[in-house]
């Protein structure tokens, strides 16, 4: 700051600068006119301003002087390099992922890594007429299959167009002849999709038996979203988890 006309002591410490009741301490007076504050005017500049100078005791100054002397240090701590230490070399960024995209003729997602490797992630969307398996599992692998309506349900994932259903177990039923093994029923909005009911014969664990007559789905197209419920008709004795696969396209 500098006076107009002012007589300031040189070298006199221990003010505090008072403008239109705000006060500032002041670092040192370096001149008859001119001083400088601990910390930078926070007003405008401007000029003819009223001001008055303000004596601060010795034990508000020396603690004032001590402060200062702190954050003065602290700052060069700061920016050293005890702190910061030298800076070195910025290293091996690595591989990483440069652009992805689905491929229109192949559906498969692709993803170029930044070293230029092109990638193939396989197929993210199924396009209409790729094939699918939907396997719902009705009954966990130790559980054992009973009677029921709606036992396992699958929702669509997208509109389909079914061509064959079969059902498996993880373990076979121990009953004897065509009443000891498992059979079911798939519904679609409550009515059966099956030419005749899935059967699975006692001993085995599969219902695509050699010889044996196949069902097949009288209702093969199935709307997006539609849910397709599993009914257990028939238990078998002590067969466990029953399973039934989905086979078709994408529509």
């Amino acid at each position: 700051m500098t006076g107009s006309g002012s007589a300031w002591l040189a070298g006199y410490n221990g003010l505090a600068l008072n403008i239109a009741g705000a006060t500032y301490p002041i670092a040192s007076v370096d001149s008859p006119t001119r001083l400088t504050l601990v910390e930078p005017y926070p007003g405008k500049t401007a000029s003819q301003l009223t001001y008055f100078l303000l004596p601060i005791t010795n034990e508000n100054y020396d603690l004032a002087k001590k402060v200062l002397g702190l954050i003065t240090a602290t700052g060069q701590l700061a920016n050293s390099t005890v702190l910061n230490g030298p800076k070195g070399d910025p290293g091996n960024p690595g591989v990483g992922i440069s652009t992805a995209y689905i491929d229109q003729t192949t559906s498969h997602l692709m993803v170029r890594k930044t070293n230029g490797e092109l990638i193939d992630a396989g197929v993210a969307v199924g396009p209409p007429g790729q094939f699918i398996d939907l396997i719902i599992q009705c009954f966990a692998d130790d559980g054992i299959v009973a009677v029921g309506s709606k036992v396992a349900a699958l929702r669509a994932p997208r509109a389909l167009k079914l061509t064959g259903i079969r059902a498996s177990l993880f373990a076979a039923s121990q009953g004897a002849g065509e009443a000891g093994g498992v059979r079911l029923d798939v519904k679609l909005r409550g009515k059966t999709i099956l030419s005749q009911p899935i059967v699975i014969p006692q001993g085995s664990t599969t219902s695509a038996v050699v010889g044996a007559t196949q069902p097949y789905p009288t209702i093969t197209d199935i709307p997006d979203d539609a849910e397709l419920i599993v009914d257990v008709l028939a238990p078998g004795v002590n067969a466990q988890g029953l399973r039934v696969t989905f086979t078709g396209n994408y529509a």
